[in-house]
């Protein structure tokens, strides 16, 4: 290495400093795609899946309402607007 020339050690160098370069690069462009096939699964299963329990879980909620309202037994309602208004308010 001592007896090579100072452009030949430059160009070395500079050829040294591209390679790391370019690996850093296709690295980058690597863990990039794999974001990006990570983010279409969550896109593709995981969305539709949260609004399907959205939407079972508002038909529930409507038939318990419903369910409420007719007044079927297993379920009780507090008679009084007092009442009611204690049974949906929060312990203090």
């Amino acid at each position: 290495m001592k007896n090579l020339k100072v452009p030949y050690k430059l160009y070395g160098g500079f050829a040294v400093i591209f390679f790391l370069l370019a690996a850093a690069v296709l690295t980058t462009i690597w863990q990039a795609s794999e974001i990006k096939q990570t983010t279409d699964r969550i896109v593709t299963l995981t969305t539709p899946t949260a609004q399907a329990r959205a939407v079972m879980t508002n038909n529930i909620n409507a038939s318990l309402a419903a369910a409420a309202e007719t007044g079927k037994p297993g379920i009780q309602l507090p008679q009084a607007a007092g009442e009611r208004d204690a049974y949906y308010q929060p312990p203090v």
